[in-house]
């Protein structure tokens, strides 16, 4: 049963941090984080090596568990829409626009003939004119 065990690659444990991307100071700091959350490191020991105080690790450590997080968020399957497809929405679009703003320029233009042929909405007559008041004097 040992001899399952011991197959295959030893793993690496936070020393994996020195293969990714980034400067050497975050990968430090990244090394450590893990380390203390392996339990391979006291969160003392940790601050010692950083140089900071305990709670401006656990504020560091908090980041970077939800930056981590984050980065493990499920994204759209597929790939993202191209540019082709965003330009075709965008084109049915503009010429639903269109063909609304050419039925609008005809009703218009029937409305235009109308009102000249005398067939359009009657004007609303003039109000009467208003009486003046007249005082009325009282006798004292």
């Amino acid at each position: 049963m040992d001899e399952l065990k011991k197959r295959g690659r030893p793993p690496r444990g936070p020393d994996v941090v020195s293969a990714l991307d980034g400067s050497e100071h975050a990968k430090e700091r990244l090394r450590v984080i893990l380390e203390t959350v392996a339990g391979q490191m006291t969160i003392a020991a940790a601050c010692a090596e950083l140089g900071i105080g305990e709670a401006a690790f656990h504020k560091l450590r908090q980041r970077a568990l939800e930056a981590g997080i984050q980065g493990l968020e499920p994204k759209p399957r597929g790939r993202p829409p191209s540019k082709e497809k965003l330009e075709d929405e965008r084109l049915k679009k503009l010429e639903q626009e269109n063909e609304q703003l050419r039925l609008e320029l005809i009703a218009a233009d029937l409305r235009e003939q109308l009102a000249r042929l005398g067939l359009g909405r009657a004007e609303p007559a003039p109000a009467p004119p208003k009486k003046k008041r007249t005082r009325s004097r009282r006798k004292p």
